[in-house]
């Protein structure tokens, strides 16, 4: 994909993450053009970063972001990439309702035992099998 030339490259099934994740984000915020999603593939690790999900307020509740995250989670399980972030309520949610929702799409701490180092996100989610 133009625009990407230089960057650390990793493939899985023969498909290149860092295209994958440019072409994945592009398609999530076509269909969804008023969500504001920023993420970041970290090729050194392998973790998908959400640095951002923000749901305007008036469609807050609706399920959008929801669906957003399913299908963020879907591509991403597809792939074998895990998914960090840290909730954080600078655009207008509780970072609390926040953290339990993520962990209702099967996040976790990223703590203890299962801690990925490669990422300083607080919530991680595995990729299903």
């Amino acid at each position: 994909m133009a625009g990407h030339e230089g960057l650390d490259r990793v493939r899985r099934d023969g498909v290149d993450l860092v295209d994958w994740h440019a072409e994945m984000v592009n398609r999530l915020r076509a269909a969804y053009p008023d969500v504001r999603l920023w993420t970041s593939f970290k090729a050194y690790s392998g973790v998908l970063e959400v640095s951002a999900l923000v749901v305007p307020s008036e469609q807050r509740g609706s399920g959008v972001g929801t669906r957003v995250m399913r299908e963020l989670i879907a591509e991403a399980d597809r792939r074998g990439v895990p998914i960090a972030l840290t909730p954080d309520a600078a655009f207008g949610g509780s970072k609390a309702r926040l953290a339990r929702w993520y962990k209702g799409l099967g996040f976790r701490p990223n703590a203890g035992r299962a801690r990925n180092f490669m990422t300083r996100e607080t919530l991680i989610r595995q990729p299903a099998p």
